[in-house]
């Protein structure tokens, strides 16, 4: 990296130059009114090297804290006299002494000074992690340094850049900065390119080779004939002899710089290999995330289809449900105009002797009769039909709750799908940066080495450099396989309603890796608590949805408006059954909602886009798939816990 920062300050001097006579004119009156001084100077790189930065909390921040470590206080009282007037991104600029090893407070620059650089190795110990953007001055410790201040004589200043720390430390830093940085492209588009100029760079090598064995030749050449003159000029023999020792050493080394080119040409080979396959599984990555838009899209339209069926459903049965109150009514003063009439017919019996007129009481009484039967068949005719229409309606129901169970299932997939996206990106980003990196590096070397200007030590450094950048490019490679390998096994887990016997700790840490982008997202926090010895015979795609639903259900929910919220998960086993308790700490619920959390289509965020079927379907998944039982109740926390009670071995 010394290398490559000694070429870059070629290129950089010019724009260095031109940034400070532009920057002179902002800084405050004292400035002007004499020529700058080293340590104006240096406030000035500060300033301008930290407005070309970014950081990833920069949204939140109400100043720019600087840090100096190891400077007097009246050179912290001049910074912020020079920073006073000063603003970046409409932020003010403070100045503060700090010990990197005592204080804990956030900043977002640390100065280190030049009585303290020799502790730098240390203050990046202290700092890592902390998206620290550090300054040094006059470091030689090239490879440890992010922002290094030179000085090459007592009036000018003049900074040192190393790219990867600031990369790897979260920090984004401008290409009006890092000139030669090049700019940040398509993936897909880098590893072609990338694939390229390897290819170009092996031709390259291999021209280098053939004309070191041209050289050798040569030199084989050379030393038979300087043999044949030894013979004959016996004076000059010792002169010969030393020639010759300083010619075979020379051999010697282009040996081992072949043997150097070999291991080089090696490493290229497995650095392509590498990127072809990183390669493949980002084109399958987007066919993947290509198929799931589709599908989501069409899920989603009858989703709105089904709802709509539903409601219009659920209206006709209202209506008939009102008919039938309606029927009833008249069937009951049926009945008692029925009753009334026996009685009035039965006292007339008693009062009336006269055989006509009983006659005529039995006549009106059998119209009476007859006409109540027919009431009462009519009435059972038009219930029986009802009780059809009741019938064929729960039926439709039930396809529409199956319906949208599916559907569920398929929008989990669907933000399985953005998670794997996520996840990816930052381990591939990496393995990027550190093979463009390397590939800068090599072509630098290579300059050189065709100057003939190599030696030991730059070898050894580009080396030692060489194999840092392929152990980090391997582990994020990796990383991204593993994860890839964890989404792989939860999405078939989620698709599928297949029976297995799992390990419920491991399993539950694979959903909680897929859900992780969803936590990370708000900065919140989810606690799992499982024994790694219990092993249950169970749905493993419904335990993936329903540890999902209740993650969402939180963050949707609980912690709207909110960061950092807290879940627990708690599992533990009891006689035959598993014991599962979840809670957070969000915003809670009343009782009334809290009774009515199962009811399909009850949400209190319709309006911000609730369907009111993710607890719905929970209650679905635990009471009919894995034959438990579920209870919501209000938390100690003051959010909502859920109970959940599931065999451990559910029937095949």
């Amino acid at each position: 990296m010394d290398l490559k920062l000694n070429q870059h300050w070629r290129y950089l001097s010019e724009f260095f130059t031109c940034l400070l006579l532009c920057l002179l004119t902002t800084i405050p009156p004292s400035f002007a009114a004499q020529a700058p001084t080293a340590g104006q100077l240096k406030a000035v790189v500060i300033y301008k090297v930290i407005q070309l930065s970014r950081w990833p909390d920069e949204g939140t921040l109400k100043e720019y804290k600087i840090g100096v470590y190891g400077a007097a206080p009246s050179y912290v009282a001049d910074l912020n006299k020079y920073y006073s007037k000063q603003k970046i991104r409409g932020k003010s600029i403070k100045v503060v002494p700090y010990n990197p090893f005592k204080d804990k407070y956030p900043i977002k620059a640390l100065l280190v000074s030049e009585k303290k650089v020799n502790e730098l190795i240390k203050v990046n110990q202290q700092t890592k992690g902390r998206h620290i953007l550090v300054f040094s001055e006059r470091s030689k410790e090239k490879g440890h340094v992010m922002i290094n201040l030179t000085q090459p004589n007592s009036k000018d200043v003049g900074f040192e850049i190393n790219r990867v720390n600031i990369i790897l430390e979260g920090l984004k830093i401008s290409k009006d900065v890092v000139l030669a940085g090049g700019s940040e492209l398509d993936v897909a588009k880098i590893y072609k390119q990338t694939v390229l100029d390897l290819t170009q760079t092996q031709k390259d090598l291999n021209s280098k080779d053939k004309k070191l064995k041209d050289q050798k030749t040569r030199i084989i050449t050379q030393s038979k004939k300087l043999n044949t003159q030894n013979s004959e000029i016996t004076r000059q023999n010792s002169k010969l002899k030393s020639q010759l020792e300083k010619i075979e050493h020379k051999n010697l080394e282009l040996i081992e710089k072949q043997k150097h080119l070999n291991k080089l040409e090696r490493n290229l080979e497995i650095q392509l290999a590498t990127i072809s396959s990183s390669s493949k599984i980002l084109d399958n990555i987007e066919n993947k995330l290509l198929t799931s838009k589709t599908s989501l899209q069409n899920q989603e339209s009858e989703n709105l289809t089904l709802a709509q069926k539903i409601k219009s459903n659920m209206d006709i049965l209202a209506a008939q449900k009102e008919s039938l109150k309606e029927k009833e009514q008249q069937i009951s003063l049926i009945g008692k105009t029925v009753n009334k009439q026996k009685s009035t017919i039965t006292l007339q019996n008693y009062f009336l002797i006269v055989f006509s007129l009983i006659v005529f009481l039995v006549i009106v009484l059998s119209i009476v009769l007859y006409r109540s039967f027919l009431a009462k068949k009519k009435s059972s005719i038009m219930i029986e039909q009802k009780n059809t229409q009741l019938e064929n309606t729960m039926n439709e129901l039930n396809l529409a709750q199956e319906q949208l169970l599916e559907s569920e299932k398929m929008a989990s997939l669907g933000g399985l799908v953005t998670g794997i996206a996520h996840e990816v990106n930052t381990p591939a980003g990496i393995v990027l940066t550190a093979d463009s990196s390397q590939l800068e590096r090599t072509l630098e070397i290579k300059t050189i080495f065709e100057r003939g200007e190599i030696t030991h030590n730059m070898l050894s450094e580009y080396l030692d450099d060489s194999i840092k950048c392929s152990e980090l490019s391997l582990t994020n490679i990796k990383r991204v396989a593993s994860l890839v390998q964890t989404f792989k096994k939860v999405a078939v887990d989620q698709s599928s309603n297949d029976q297995r016997s799992f390990n419920l700790a491991e399993y539950v840490e694979q959903v909680i890796t897929s859900t992780h982008s969803l936590i990370h997202e708000g900065k919140h926090t989810i606690n799992v608590n499982c024994p790694n010895d219990i092993v249950i015979f169970s749905y493993p795609g419904a335990m993936a949805q329903m540890i999902s639903i209740l993650i969402t259900n939180s963050v949707m929910h609980g912690f709207l408006n909110r960061e950092s919220g807290i879940m627990s998960l708690e599992f533990y086993s009891e006689n035959k059954d598993l014991i599962i308790n979840y809670e957070d700490n969000g915003v809670g619920a009343n009782q009334e909602v809290i009774n009515n959390i199962f009811e399909p289509f009850y949400t209190t965020a319709r309006g911000t886009g609730g369907s009111g079927l993710g607890a719905h379907i929970l209650f679905n998944l635990v009471t009919q798939l894995l034959m438990g039982s579920i209870k919501c109740s209000i938390g100690a926390q003051g959010g909502l816990h859920f109970k959940i009670i599931i065999p451990m071995h559910n029937p095949p």
